[in-house]
């Protein structure tokens, strides 16, 4: 008794790794998505589409640069009483703001030094009177499109483009999480297949051992030939090359599962079916079940997204084989004295000021863009 009680101890101990192993097909595919390097590679591209559209709202930034330059130029001259030598000391800046309807805004500075330098045998009443000149330019420059880029389809399209194709890469994610789950689902069904075809297969062998027992028996008796329990042996061949059949596909079978799970090829595993019974109606309604398709799969929601990103690309090119009519508009401050600070303060009044407005057309012939 002691010994039975012993023998099952060490049975329940050796076996009961292996039955804590058994997973359900949900532990399964979470264990698959959660681990699969191809969901983290596919969350690149989501990530690439989602910085596109900070670079596209990068469009609408504005522009600025300044720049400091000096020369000095002397030449020779055929005047006895001109300058050789000029000296220009020059302070230049722009800004450029486009903005979301298409039109854009511009502001340039100047703010310039120059000094004339004479030969020593020029009197000094030949000389210019203000020397050295100090001049201040701002100009304002508005643009405004009337045809082409009216309402800045570049960037309202462009921003339109980055937000569906990140949609697109959010869905395909999905969608690749959709196909390791089937794969997973495949794989996990597969291997409860092959449990139940090595169960099968061992009856048949139990069965064959027995049947050849029993014509053994029957040889033993001469109620049989030699041929008969021959082909009872043959069988019983038969039958031990199924197991071992069954077994190889499971291990197969197992194999492709644990290294769809990024685990050893031999990690064990139980598959653990749910044997509750589902109703499923007799009649299916395709058009039904494709529109509860297209409402919920990834495939159509990332081709819907495609859809519209395509339909924005088509926008933008329509707008830029339009023909460009601008309006613009410039308004500008001038000033010109001897005095460095003079100069400077009469730069931002309208004293001396410059107005435009004009019109500015241009198109490609032919229409082939």
């Amino acid at each position: 008794m002691q010994r039975v009680s012993a023998l099952w101890f060490f049975l329940t101990v050796s076996l009961m790794p292996y039955y804590a192993l058994a997973q359900s097909l949900d532990e399964v595919i979470h264990t698959v998505i959660s681990q699969h390097p191809d969901i983290a590679l596919s969350q690149i591209n989501t990530a690439l589409a989602h910085n596109e559209q900070t670079r596209v709202q990068g469009l609408l930034d504005p522009t600025v640069s300044l720049g400091v330059s000096t020369s000095d130029e002397t030449t020779p001259t055929t005047s006895p009483f001109a300058a050789n030598q000029t000296q220009i000391s020059q302070l230049h800046g722009s800004i450029i703001k486009p903005w979301q309807d298409g039109s854009s805004l511009s502001a340039n500075l100047n703010y310039n030094r120059t000094k004339l330098n004479y030969p020593s045998s020029v009197p000094a009443t030949f000389r210019t009177s203000i020397n050295p000149v100090y001049s201040h330019q701002i100009d304002l420059t508005y643009r405004y499109p009337l045809l082409r880029g009216h309402n800045n389809p570049a960037y309202h399209e462009q921003l339109q483009i980055a937000s569906d194709n990140e949609q697109a890469a959010q869905w395909r994610v999905k969608q690749l999480k959709e196909q390791l789950a089937e794969q997973a689902t495949a794989l996990y069904f597969q291997l409860a297949a092959d449990d139940i075809s090595i169960s099968l297969a061992k009856s048949a062998v139990n069965r064959a051992k027995r049947l050849l027992a029993y014509q053994k028996k029957r040889e033993q008796f001469g109620l049989i030939e030699k041929a008969d329990r021959l082909q009872a042996e043959a069988l019983l061949a038969s039958r031990n090359m199924a197991y071992a059949n069954a077994i190889a596909t499971r291990k197969k079978s197992l194999t492709a599962l644990n290294r769809l799970m990024l685990k050893e090829s031999s990690y064990p595993i139980t598959t653990h079916i749910s044997t509750t019974k589902t109703q499923y109606d007799v009649l299916i309604d395709i058009n039904a079940l494709l529109q509860k398709a297209k409402a919920q799969r990834a495939i159509f929601k990332a081709l819907d997204a495609d859809e519209a990103a395509n339909q924005a690309n088509s926008h933008i090119a329509l707008d830029q084989s339009d023909t460009q009519l601008d309006v613009i508009a410039q308004v500008g401050s001038r000033a010109v004295s001897g005095s460095a600070g003079n100069t400077l303060g009469q730069g931002f009044t309208l004293n001396d000021r410059f107005l435009s407005i004009g019109l500015e057309v241009s198109d490609r012939l032919g229409g082939h863009s």
